[in-house]
């Protein structure tokens, strides 16, 4: 895969290029500061499998175990295709959180096909950003 395309994929928090192209595994570990980052349950025209969903099911819950231990927290689930493939931001306060929720969720994530692990802030989706610039 070209610079150009990887580029543009990270600037504008594209998921499902990454995902489609490979790109991801093999990533450099993102920077300390690192406070939030996002994981996609994609699908190949039969939906999201059961396994990429279970996936979702257990950072979400990671997540909330954190926020009953006081930790701060916020996730944002997003469906994002027609087949339910759906994105799930999570945002830490603190960036030694969110360096200890990522370690856990790249091992939930491990070996998990169509599901994507983005380090990095959460873009917005498009028509969420549409509608806040609309008067």
């Amino acid at each position: 895969m070209s610079a150009r395309p990887r580029a543009w994929c990270l600037g504008f928090g594209c998921g499902l290029a990454l995902a489609a192209s490979g790109v991801g595994a093999q990533e450099k570990a993102p920077a300390p500061d690192v406070t939030s980052f996002a994981v996609f349950a994609l699908s190949r025209g039969k939906g999201v499998p059961p396994e990429a969903r279970d996936v979702l099911r257990k950072v979400a819950e990671m997540a909330e175990a954190d926020e009953r231990r006081g930790v701060r927290v916020v996730t944002r689930r997003t469906r994002i295709g027609l087949e339910g493939e759906t994105r799930l931001c999570v945002e830490y306060q603190s960036a030694a959180d969110a360096r200890r929720g990522l370690e856990q969720v790249e091992k939930i994530v491990k070996d998990v096909d169509l599901v994507n692990l983005v380090p990095g802030p959460c873009a917005e989706p498009a028509k969420a950003r549409e509608k806040e610039k609309k008067p």
